[in-house]
């Protein structure tokens, strides 16, 4: 309180000095003096943050929340393990001799390891590294697929309105009428049976994408429709800025934010449906690696889940952990980019 006060007497001394300095004809010490002043009050306003810029007010509001900034703490973990790890670590052995071990917290002794090994003795720990590699790459990919691909339908819908809009949106529906899980089995198996297994994730990728952008578009439309009447929008218009210049400069830089939160999300989902896949055994196959696919070998018959829990446990639980991880992320964007959350 005491620090709050001195700085508003400061304030008000500094004002006082300005106004009386104003408005006369000074000499050059009385000059220097209102210079002074000047730096003073300019020195004081930038150290009390006066105006927030709306990227700090969303950082501020980001971080405000614990389960969010657990979940970026969590993802960032996945990250370094998945996409750096496998850099400095060996490659992927199989080792006969030690089939089938248990995990153990004294791994770095010989024969020991920390989430035990396959029945070919391959370590679990560098399977679940590399796998995540690939479960996090193709997710990536494919949710920048649809994300390109929402963000244009979308854009291009709501800006132009009556019949492309109304074409734009029957193709939607019927896109968004596919039962989605069918029908990316359906395409890999049909699509992929004579595809090496780079050609083979490379499709789930594409088919991925190119199925998943229909809520992204639908989203962008309703709000693009009411940002097309906004006074700058017509203001652009009037001026005689081209359609496609107005969509580029002003209409996707105030709706980027919905599109962050929407590929977020997203990006969680694909996750979970190449999981599925490669589980169900239409997505990586041997000898590729991901975390669907060995959750799928330590799944295959009851004995091996009864007495080799950590096959499916640890890919099972990095799964959850990086779905759960990206959805506290993405509610977190979400609240902090709604104006009703201010925090300064």
């Amino acid at each position: 309180m005491a620090d709050k006060k001195n700085r508003k007497e400061q304030h008000y001394v500094a004002e006082d000095q300005i106004e009386d300095l104003q408005g006369k004809e000074l000499s050059a010490e009385e000059q220097r003096r209102l210079d002074e002043a000047r730096e003073k009050e300019l020195e004081r306003l930038e150290r009390e943050d006066v105006v927030i810029s709306p990227a700090r007010m969303v950082w501020n509001n980001f971080k405000a929340r614990k389960i969010t900034m657990i979940g970026a703490g969590m993802f960032l973990f996945i990250i370094l393990f998945s996409l750096l790890l496998p850099v400095f670590l060996p490659e992927i052995e199989t080792d006969m001799a030690n089939r089938r071990v248990g995990p153990s917290l004294f791994f770095w002794r010989e024969g020991h390891y920390l989430f035990g090994t396959d029945n070919h003795g391959r370590d679990v720990f560098l399977r679940v590294a590399d796998g995540g590699f690939v479960s996090l790459y193709v997710g990536a990919v494919a949710t920048f697929i649809s994300v390109i691909i929402g963000t244009i339908i979308g854009s291009v819908s709501g800006y132009f309105h009556g019949i492309i809009d109304n074409i734009l949106q029957r193709f939607t529906e019927i896109v968004r009428a596919f039962p989605f899980l069918p029908l990316v089995i359906t395409l890999s198996a049909a699509i992929g049976a004579d595809l090496d297994e780079d050609e083979r994730i490379f499709l789930i990728m594409v088919i991925l994408g190119v199925i998943g952008w229909t809520g992204l578009a639908r989203l962008l439309r309703g709000q693009i429709l009411s940002l097309r009447e906004q006074e700058f929008i017509l203001a652009a218009r009037a001026m005689g800025v081209k359609n496609f210049q107005i969509i580029a400069k002003h209409i996707i830089p105030n709706v980027i934010s919905l599109i962050i939160v929407s590929a977020t999300l997203q990006f969680a989902a694909n996750i979970l449906v190449e999981s599925g896949l490669s589980f169900l055994g239409f997505g990586v196959q041997e000898p590729g690696n991901s975390w669907g696919l060995l959750l799928r070998q330590g799944t295959r018959d009851s004995s091996v889940i009864q007495n080799q829990p950590w096959l499916w446990f640890f890919p099972g639980l990095f799964i959850l952990a990086t779905v759960l991880s990206i959805n506290f992320i993405g509610d977190g964007l979400r609240d902090a980019v709604d104006p009703r959350n201010v925090r300064r």
